[in-house]
């Protein structure tokens, strides 16, 4: 399950090392995500940029080939992290490592190889490969992994161009075999009776831009929060017709589509490039562009809105004034994404509390409050999110680290990926508290104190933001943070 070794590169001599944590630190933080804090937090004064696979990483289980990174975000001096699909995460654990720890500048641009040692040169057709976008000038730059699968957000682009790195390349690993357990069986079984991502509607057709329509209908698009006309409803991921499934190694749901070579956008970016006016038939192109650039949807369309541009000029040739991103609806300098604060309540708490900055993924409130599952919740009421926000928070915190898809999510619980991983749901939700708090002490050591916990002003209602206000109050207590 664990390699037992982190590569660490510093590009500045261009040299590498080994390091070897204790097994109480796979315990406490288990991988992935919890890893990538764990290395953050000890290493900050580095500013490194930080890769981690998890136990359950070529195991063949559902939905686990993804990859955790993490880093100091260079738009906002914070902290950021995300993780992408593709065969980085199961190279980098059968070259033998756990995850890797890059410090550093090198003198002249450089790619990393690895492939049974480590070396500087070029990275071969075949490799899997995580390269920086193409425009270095943007603080929000982000980067592409076997030219489809992205981070967006948070600026690991930027931190590649800054290091002088131009790409990672790494000698992909066999596709793992699907394991012969019940755990798997349970895993799948919950995967195909989940109408969310099998259903004829579903993320597994239509990718996660299936979402569009319940936000259309919802009436929290962020034309909302834009103040921009409401979009087409029949302009929907279902009118895009029929793809093809990529998917991330082993998962059945295969949630990113493409058509004609092209990448399908997911829902953030569908939901925002139709907000701020992109035509349905240049979606798809529009979209691409942006993967290639390295340009993030949701910050680059809160900066068209912001700025008043046309979308298709500001994105070709973006204005220096915008380089940091906007500066309206953000919440720890991280603009919002496609879901509007005040028909979600839940969500909109979860925005304030995450360590990333806006980020519905922290909380996942959306599963309960547009998607119904497995309890529907009143989205319109805040009262009562925290507790459920928090027991969100930490299981998705566990589920980053295994790591299992965020989308899993939707029908799988803990118990089902903890048998997997030999261990019980409560270790994983402890877990998951644990790495966290540690995310909450690393913003904290950068300067984020609980003030920045809080929406941007005016997007409640005066009666909805003195409820919001008092839940805030009450989450912190029950972090321990008050």
């Amino acid at each position: 399950m664990y390699a037992g070794k982190i590569l660490c590169v510093n590009l500045t001599d261009l040299s590498f090392s080994i390091l070897s944590p204790e097994n109480s630190i796979y315990d406490k933080y288990i991988g992935g995500r919890g890893l990538c804090g764990h290395l953050l937090s000890t290493h900050l004064d580095s500013n490194p940029l930080i890769f981690c696979n998890g136990p359950l990483t070529g195991s063949g289980y559902q939905t686990t080939a993804r990859c955790a990174v993490m880093h100091i975000n260079p738009k906002t001096g914070g902290i950021f992290r995300s993780d992408f699909g593709g065969r980085f995460a199961a190279a980098l654990k059968n070259e033998g490592y756990d995850g890797l720890m890059i410090t550093g500048r090198a003198e002249n641009p450089v790619s990393l190889v690895i492939d049974n040692g480590v070396r500087f040169g070029r990275v071969t057709d075949d490799f899997a490969v995580v390269e920086a976008g193409a425009h270095s000038g943007i603080n929000w730059c982000s980067i592409l992994s076997d030219g489809f699968f992205t981070t967006h957000r948070g600026g690991t682009g930027t931190m590649m161009h800054r290091m002088n790195l131009i790409s990672i390349g790494i000698r992909p690993a066999a596709e793992p075999q699907k394991p012969d357990t019940s755990a798997y069986e349970d895993i799948e079984r919950l995967i195909n009776a989940a109408p969310s991502l099998t259903g004829r509607p579903g993320i597994g057709r239509f990718g996660t831009a299936a979402l569009y329509d319940l936000a259309h209908a919802r009436n929290i698009l962020p034309n909302v929060f834009f103040n921009l006309p409401k979009p087409d409803a029949h302009t929907n991921a279902c009118a895009i017709g029929e793809t093809e499934s990529v998917s991330c190694g082993s998962c059945t749901i295969a949630c990113r589509k493409r058509k004609n070579g092209l990448r399908i956008p997911e829902y953030d970016g569908f939901a925002m490039l139709m907000s701020v006016g992109i035509p349905f038939d240049k979606i798809i192109e529009t979209y691409n562009f942006c993967l290639k650039q390295g340009i993030d949807v949701i910050t680059a369309c809160h900066c068209i809105a912001q700025s008043g541009m046309d979308a298709e000029e500001f994105l070709h040739s973006i204005p220096e004034e915008f380089y940091n991103g906007a500066d309206r609806f953000t919440v720890k300098g991280i603009e919002l994404p496609a879901i509007a604060p005040d028909g979600a309540l839940g969500a909109a708490l979860g925005y304030a509390t995450s360590p990333n900055g806006a980020d519905w993924t922290t909380a996942m409130a959306l599963t309960h409050e547009i998607l119904r599952k497995p309890v529907p919740t009143d989205r319109y009421s805040v009262e009562g999110k925290a507790v459920i926000n928090i027991a969100y928070e930490n299981a998705k915190a566990a589920a980053d680290s295994l790591p299992v898809c965020r989308y899993a999510l939707f029908a799988v619980s803990l118990e089902e990926y903890a048998k997997a991983s030999g261990t019980t749901a409560a270790h994983l939700a402890d877990c998951g508290n644990e790495i966290f708090m540690n995310e909450i002490s690393i913003i904290r050591r950068l300067g984020f104190g609980m003030e920045t916990d809080r929406l941007p002003d005016g997007l409640l209602k005066p009666e909805q933001q003195k409820a919001f206000d008092s839940e805030l109050k009450k989450y912190h207590r029950m972090r321990g943070l008050i």
